[in-house]
């Protein structure tokens, strides 16, 4: 049976479960509302637990394979796309749906995108207090500075770029100048020379 045809089955047999004759008895679809309280709590700890050993992992050995694992746990709903969001946040692990495949897969963001052992470490810290369904708000509180401004503009002309076929002459002519004036954005500051990239560990 594909999942579609299985979730449907699971949800007829669930529902049989709720009713008195031809009606749904109220207070058993409040005990399993009751029932869904407790287990999302003890999920999202188990889940957010297990994303932060695999952050770690993923720091220390460049291993994805287990934020990978944790992410298509989750199927594919908005758990799996927020928990996404949260590891592209606080590491160099980059996860996205492969619609062929049906699942999330994962590897390293490219490395001039890389934060360093540093920066990984400070992030580590600051994902054991910050859940990973609230990121989103967290990386819109975070602040815009010149760093931020230069990686903006570099990722819209190089999807300008990319795209190039679609743009019109006029647009075109915006993208060669906007390409002159990034020349003044702000370098982004070299790691220390004594800096180990832990993504780089095998």
């Amino acid at each position: 049976m594909t999942k579609t045809v299985e979730f449907n089955a699971a949800v007829a047999a669930k529902l049989a479960t709720l009713r008195e004759g031809n009606m749904y008895d109220k207070d058993k679809v409040g005990s399993l509302i009751k029932s869904i309280a407790g287990r999302s709590k003890t999920l999202d700890i188990d889940i957010h637990a297990a994303a932060i050993g695999a952050l770690h992992t993923a720091a220390i050995h460049g291993d994805t394979s287990i934020a990978e694992r944790i992410t298509n746990a989750l199927g594919k709903a908005a758990r799996a796309k927020t928990l996404a969001a949260w590891f592209a946040h606080y590491s160099n692990v980059r996860l996205t749906f492969d619609k062929k495949l049906g699942h999330f897969t994962g590897k390293l963001c490219v490395a001039d995108e890389r934060m360093d052992e540093v920066a990984l470490m400070d992030k580590a810290a600051l994902a054991l207090t910050r859940p990973f369904w609230d990121v989103e708000e967290k990386v819109q509180a975070g602040a815009f500075d010149d760093a931020s401004f230069a990686k903006a503009v570099q990722a819209l002309i190089k999807r300008a770029a990319h795209e190039n076929a679609k743009l019109s002459p006029e647009a075109r002519d915006a993208l060669a100048d906007l390409r002159v004036l990034a020349v003044k954005l702000p370098e982004a500051k070299p790691a220390a020379a004594d800096t180990v990239d832990p993504l780089t560990v095998n």
